[in-house]
């Protein structure tokens, strides 16, 4: 049975496969707080994560946008166990509605931060 159906408990490195990552960057997600001693059992290089505990707080705590980037290949969609908590309630806003004037002036605001941090990051560039 998956792991991540019965909720068991596994390695660093076997959590690291199930969410498509490197066991490295799962000790920093320990290090950093996005997996909490909560989700752990046992303590030091042999400590094991318990996957249902573990994945609800990456799942909070993950930056949304980190996700759509390089991290993009993490795995959190995977079914918990069926005695788990229902997921904690949404950190995104509430989607606007079509032709928001509001929604539309903070995405072109930060459209024009994002220009205006490439072009600085070009001219350093270039100075160099």
């Amino acid at each position: 049975m998956d792991a991540a159906i019965s909720g068991e408990v596994v390695s660093k490195g076997q959590f690291a496969a199930l969410r498509n990552v490197s066991p490295g960057r799962v000790s920093q997600w320990i290090s950093e707080g996005k997996i909490k001693p909560d989700a752990l059992v046992g303590e030091g290089r042999n400590a094991k994560i318990n996957v249902a505990v573990a994945t609800r707080q990456l799942r909070d705590s993950l930056d949304v946008g980190q996700l759509t980037g390089n991290g993009v290949g993490t795995r959190l969609d995977l079914p918990l166990p069926a005695q788990a908590l229902p997921p904690a309630p949404s950190r995104e806003p509430a989607p606007s509605p079509p032709g928001d004037p509001t929604a539309e002036a903070i995405k072109q605001e930060r459209l024009d931060q994002l220009r205006r941090a490439n072009r600085r990051e070009a001219e350093e560039g270039a100075a160099r």
